[in-house]
């Protein structure tokens, strides 16, 4: 009709499980030329030997431009249920355990960055906080993330790029607490790469030694990084990160943080910067390893 409306459906079956996605998106909601795109989505996954999984959920969601940045109005609904558990869902996907989200969010991002992908100079922070509710069929938690990064080009080839994140949540009211997915993690090769994936932060050990990682409700870190291009497809990247992911916002101390520091070598691919990172603890103790290397696509912020 001219409108420019759009309708989109994925399927897939198979006999270890399915997956349907419906995606619209209406161009001109609310009598005015405002964007809202709507997902609807489905997934039963039998193919795992640890458990099995179902997931339902909607997302609508909209963008309200500003002249510094721009709003994102959202509402999430996600419903995951584990099943014929063999083995700890934390233990293989975090993100697949049992949980459900139902609110709303907000966020504002402010971009001046140059580039997305390999930015020389340039601002990005970004704010968002959701609230999940028991009334409304999800568990009840609030949760607060923010980012920022900023980026300076000092001399030709020579960029310094420094960033923090900060993170807070909780839950109240009858949840006791956090759902595993929506819990903060640190360490691999975006943060703290000093460390294996998720390996920062609480966490306990299973029979064979396994760390299994439980995540928390606070996250602080901050990372500084020096690039430099050697040549028009070979860098260099030296780094340096502080941070520590704590189970409750009270027990937030600055002098738990944990120091790492690295080298890494990039590459500028047609399809964007790949990198291979190499961390070291400095401040290690006993029984951790000295070092993690890591390999990353884009970079690490």
């Amino acid at each position: 009709s001219g409108m420019g409306r759009s309708v989109s459906l994925f399927l897939r079956g198979s006999v270890g499980g399915s997956r349907a996605l419906l995606a619209l998106k209406e161009p001109y909601a609310f009598g005015r030329r405002q964007a809202v795109n709507v997902q609807l989505y489905a997934e039963d996954d039998r193919t795992r030997e640890a458990f099995d999984f179902k997931r339902v959920g909607f997302q609508p969601q909209t963008i309200y431009p500003l002249h510094s940045g721009n709003i994102l109005a959202q509402y999430t609904f996600q419903k995951t249920t584990t099943s014929n558990v063999a083995q700890d869902c934390a233990e293989v996907n975090r993100a697949l355990c049992d949980g459900k989200v139902s609110g709303p969010s907000l966020g504002f991002v402010h971009d001046t960055r140059n580039d997305a992908i390999d930015p020389r100079r340039g601002l990005l922070y970004s704010v968002e906080t959701l609230l999940s509710l028991s009334s409304l069929g999800g568990d009840s938690f609030l949760k607060i993330s923010a980012f920022a990064a900023r980026y300076d080009e000092l001399r030709a080839g020579f960029v310094l790029a420094g960033s923090v994140r900060l993170g807070v949540a909780r839950a109240f009211g009858p949840s006791v607490e956090l759902p595993l997915p929506e819990r903060f993690f640190a360490g691999g090769p975006s943060l703290m790469r000093g460390f294996k994936t998720d390996e920062l932060g609480p966490g306990t050990y299973t029979e064979d030694g396994m760390f299994v990682p439980e995540g928390g409700n606070a996250l602080i870190t901050a990372a500084l990084e020096a690039r430099i291009h050697l040549t028009r497809s070979w860098g260099l990247q030296f780094f340096a990160e502080a941070g520590n992911v704590f189970s409750s916002v009270s027990e937030v101390r600055l002098r738990d943080l944990r120091e790492v520091a690295g080298v890494g070598l990039g590459y500028r691919s047609p399809f964007g910067p790949v990198r291979l990172d190499w961390g070291f603890k400095l401040d290690r103790r006993p029984g951790e390893s000295l070092h993690e290397l890591h390999l990353g696509v884009g970079y690490a912020f």
